[in-house]
């Protein structure tokens, strides 16, 4: 049937590259070969724009469920119609890397069971609050009998667009892990002497209480965007 693709380069600074790309099979007068065609040359272009410069990472496919069901069904398609010798859709599909949120999303769920399970869209999207009406999969079929394609294309849209902000959420929860919750008040002082921006420094004094002679403790009250900002502060004090 198709869907949508979201490419970005956050290494490269390649905005022009930056691009959402639909696939839809009624616009290629239903012929999945033709479909297809477009998508590997997408695939294919995407590769080409990471290669042209040396030492950069392999091509990383990201969704929910993406190396269990897209990933698959784009290389049995793609060998079905001969469109490149198996070797070369091997490359192009299997040397990339997968961020799967079914399965990275897995240590921020309680575990009840004591087993490690794959996640839902549902449980991811509830989970990390995004707050998006989704109907049953088996809508989408009654959709496109009914030739309703417009609806089809919106819900896969919405749904791709709310995957960077999921990726978004990850990060911070990595990046919040990693925050420092107290300084003895000789480190403190000396962190604080360590950074050159002012308002580096006001806003990283501001953000740790001192609750003893002896120790600051980071504030609980942060927002997640307080958080992020002192995430970075870090990071600059670390290469100091």
């Amino acid at each position: 049937m198709g869907g949508t693709f979201l490419r970005y380069f956050p290494l490269l600074n390649h905005e022009k590259n930056n691009i959402k790309k639909e696939f839809w099979i009624w616009n290629y007068n239903n012929s999945e070969k033709e479909m297809l065609k477009n998508i590997l040359k997408f695939v294919e272009d995407s590769w080409y724009i990471i290669k042209r410069k040396d030492n950069q990472a392999e091509l990383f496919f990201s969704g929910i469920g993406i190396s269990r069901v897209d990933i698959q069904y784009l290389f049995a398609r793609c060998h079905k119609f001969n469109l490149r010798s198996d070797e070369i859709l091997f490359d192009l599909f299997y040397k990339s890397r997968f961020l799967d949120l079914e399965t990275i999303v897995i240590p921020y769920f309680k575990n009840k069971d004591n087993m490690m399970k794959t996640k839902s869209t549902k449980e991811i999207l509830s989970k990390f609050k995004i707050e998006r009406e989704r109907g049953a999969s088996a809508n989408i079929w009654e959709q496109y009998d009914k030739k309703d394609f417009a609806a089809i294309q919106e819900r896969n849209i919405n749904e791709v667009s709310d995957l960077p902000v999921m990726y978004k959420k990850i990060l911070n929860l990595i990046h919040f892990a990693g925050i420092i919750n107290k300084y003895s008040s000789k480190t403190f002082e000396k962190k604080l002497n360590a950074l050159i921006d002012i308002d580096d420094y006001e806003f990283y004094k501001q953000c740790y209480v001192k609750e003893s002679d002896d120790w600051y403790y980071l504030n609980k009250e942060l927002t997640d965007e307080q958080k992020e900002r002192v995430y970075k502060i870090q990071l600059k004090i670390n290469k100091a």
